[in-house]
């Protein structure tokens, strides 16, 4: 692997663009009432009248953001239907439609976004119309129509697996006439038993995992994978990207049943005979252990892996976060010094701030953040956006706020958004809300990434139960398309937080 290829790697890693994954209170008394001792019902009906208000306020915005107000209704139209608002939600998808279909230009965008939304929905007969009449999407995805219809039956499919609907999904996938954009059958495998592990049906996950023929996607299952694809879930700029089966395992407390899934995942790649997909595995596995504080177990792991494996060095990566983690901050620095590239340099340097984040102990993520940016001042110009946005998230999680900012402002080219944007997320993640919606304010145009983002800190804040407050800002909002994405997520979040739903990834 090239250093460039490294770096457009690490950069789908780093999107946290939490924004980009998939959504008032009104009860019986007033409006924003909240009581985290509700029932399933009583959280439904909530969130289905405020998600009546988000459609209000997103319908009734008019102009240049139409296009952004279409993928709103969208949202609406899905999590009314996970509401169990069946009828609301066909409402709000034909508006939708109604929305696309008036938009100027090619909008082949926006009817993959459409034929997406019904999986999610799981309207099967609608995703299959809705793929019937793509648009011929010109010179976007290759040019060819046959192309862009497999990249949205592939999506679809694969959305319909992901909420553990394997017979549908397969069904969806047998209407692909071949070609690099298909999806197998051992990916929607892949999907399905990942939802039975966040259902923490761990029979089911294996069962599912038996039927996986290929050695690589065995062990993606149940370790993860470093390249994410995902293009909706939040991102972090975790080693792997995509937890597999035993981070799930651990983040439930089955701490021995996770470590058996990595066993059985060695073993596994133990029998891959080609050296290059021999060592990604093996990297992804220590990634995985060093995330669960097993330092010992990822060196043992990382030392199978050849010496001049770009692969290595992203095990090493991944210890030195743990060793920081861990409060050896000092020999994570060693490590990050001694890294084979200065690309890998910077980003081990940040793996140290976050380290330093998760033990709490962030009084020297400052020193380390200055050092961090002086080496990516030597970085070739293409390598620097993302090794600047890989820092500047790093430092807000270590609360660095300031220097997070004067890291992204060093940003000379591309799209500087993705920092400011993670940044924000950082803030309210630690509970400063207002704050990070002054982020969003002074840094962002006001477009569908701002709104998203609207939409990401309010489902964040309701899903840890702050419902109350979410909805105090969200309805604050002047601009109609503003207020109805703010919505949707504090919507979105009451349901994530009941578990009511399918998994949006």
């Amino acid at each position: 692997m090239t250093t460039m290829n490294w770096t457009k790697q690490i950069m789908a890693l780093l999107l946290i663009a939490a924004a980009f994954s998939g959504a008032g209170l009104t009860l019986c008394g007033a409006r924003g009432e909240t009581n985290p001792a509700r029932s399933d019902d009583e959280v439904r009906r909530s969130a289905r009248g405020l998600l009546q208000e988000a459609a209000e306020a997103l319908l009734a915005a008019q102009g240049p953001s139409t296009i952004s107000n279409s993928r709103g209704m969208l949202e609406v139209a899905v999590l009314q239907a996970l509401a169990g608002d069946a009828e609301s939600a066909l409402k709000s998808f034909a508006q939708a439609r109604d929305l696309i279909k008036a938009l100027p230009g090619n909008q082949s965008g926006e009817w993959r976004m459409l034929a997406r939304s019904y999986a999610q929905a799981g309207e099967l007969a609608q995703v299959r119309t809705a793929v019937d009449a793509l648009p011929d999407p010109g010179r976007n995805y290759g040019g060819s129509l046959e192309a862009f219809r497999n990249i949205v039956l592939s999506e679809c499919a694969t959305t319909l697996a992901r909420a553990g609907k394997s017979k549908e999904a397969l069904e969806l996938a047998k209407l692909s006439t071949g070609g690099q954009w298909s999806v197998t059958n051992s990916r929607l495998l892949h999907e399905v038993a990942l939802h039975h592990a966040r259902a923490r049906d761990w029979n089911g996950a294996r069962r599912t995992l038996d039927q996986i023929p290929e050695a690589d996607l065995k062990i993606q299952t149940l370790a993860g994978v470093i390249h994410a694809t995902r293009q909706r879930a939040p991102q972090t700029i975790d080693l792997p990207g995509e937890p597999g089966i035993a981070l799930i395992q651990d983040e439930a407390g089955d701490h021995e049943g996770a470590r058996q899934s990595l066993r059985l995942a060695l073993e596994i790649a133990s029998g891959i005979k080609e050296t290059r997909a021999q060592a990604h595995e093996r990297a992804t596995i220590a990634c995985v252990q060093a995330r669960l504080g097993d330092l010992a177990a990822a060196r043992k792991t990382m030392e199978q892996i050849p010496a001049d494996s770009d692969m290595r060095g992203l095990a090493q990566v991944a210890i030195v976060r743990a060793q920081a983690a861990s409060g050896q901050r000092q020999e994570a620095l060693r490590v990050a010094d001694k890294l084979n590239t200065m690309s890998l340099r910077v980003y081990g340097l940040s793996q140290v701030i976050m380290g330093q984040a998760q033990a709490g102990d962030v009084k020297d993520a400052p020193d380390t953040g200055v050092r961090a940016l002086g080496l990516i001042r030597n970085l070739p110009e293409q390598e620097q956006l993302s090794a600047l946005v890989i820092l500047c998230t790093a430092r807000a999680a270590a609360k660095d706020v300031q220097g997070a900012l004067e890291t992204a402002a060093q940003m000379k080219y591309g799209n500087s958004s993705f920092g400011y944007t993670n940044i924000a997320y950082m803030q309210a993640r630690a509970g400063n809300m207002r704050d990070a919606l002054i982020t969003l304010k002074d840094n962002l145009r006001k477009d569908w990434t701002y709104h998203r983002m609207l939409q990401a800190l309010a489902r964040l804040q309701a899903d840890r139960g702050e419902d109350k407050e979410a909805l105090l800002w969200a309805r604050e909002l002047i601009a109609s398309e503003e207020r109805g994405y703010a919505l949707v997520g504090v919507a979105e979040g009451m349901l994530q937080r009941h578990r009511i739903g399918i998994d949006r990834r």
